[in-house]
């Protein structure tokens, strides 16, 4: 984490992320997100119907609107410290339940009890004050032999590459760098500024911290990758 007198607190990071709310599905509808992250995601930790799913740091819901767009959303409980990522969270995926919760508090006061088959944290332990802390109370509402994987942007990741990756993603479909500038480019500044800000109190670890963090949480490591057009690490563990 960046070590400024200037960074936000916790009452300015959740007021930044209940703007960065407003433009945050477009950050979700990018195709590294939609189209490589979420189904890597789902494919490496085995997610699907007959699990019981907690995503924390859910923001709008990404998760939860991809795997009912796949069929096969289970019982699956979102939580959020954002009201405002939230309410589109429940407009976009009804059947899946959403609550707010500060994962900086212990796991007890979440509102959920478990155990989980999976919990899932993607994007997000990058921007807790103590991922060690989150990641513990992660594996208190795991049953054993329960899965856990995040997807973190790591050490040296640019945004920039991100969105370069998209344009060839698009052009593969057909779509022009135009028509991606028309849709996205209106939001691209809101999402650069908001990102600068957030940036202030992010973590951006190497894969050996993101392996020492899940060795330390008592959790066995099944996968280690990249995803995200390469720009984050993808952990896949498992509760023994």
């Amino acid at each position: 984490m960046t070590q400024d007198s200037a960074a936000p607190s916790g009452s300015d990071l959740r007021d930044l992320f209940e703007e960065y709310a407003q433009v945050y599905r477009f950050t979700t509808e990018a195709l590294p997100h939609a189209a490589e992250l979420l189904p890597d995601v789902i494919e490496r930790a085995g997610l699907g119907a007959h699990m019981e799913l907690l995503d924390l740091a859910c923001g709008t819901g990404a998760l939860e609107v991809k795997m009912q767009g796949l069929g096969i959303l289970g019982d699956v409980t979102g939580l959020d410290f954002s009201e405002s990522m939230l309410t589109q969270a429940r407009l976009g995926c009804p059947e899946a339940r959403f609550r707010r919760a500060d994962l900086t508090h212990p796991a007890a006061t979440w509102g959920v009890t478990g155990p989980f088959d999976a919990v899932a944290c993607i994007l997000g332990l990058n921007v807790v004050p103590d991922p060690r802390h989150v990641m513990q109370g992660a594996v208190e509402l795991l049953a054993p032999g329960g899965v856990f994987v995040e997807a973190t942007p790591h050490a040296g990741s640019d945004p920039r590459l991100v969105w370069a990756r998209h344009l060839v993603m698009a052009a593969e479909l057909g779509r022009s760098e135009a028509e991606e500038m028309a849709y996205f480019g209106p939001a691209l500044v809101r999402i650069i500024k908001l990102s600068q800000m957030a940036s202030q109190v992010q973590h951006f670890p190497t894969q050996a911290e993101i392996l020492a963090r899940h060795a330390d949480a008592g959790l066995k490591v099944e996968y280690l990758g990249s995803t995200y057009a390469d720009q984050a690490t993808l952990v896949v563990s498992r509760k023994e």
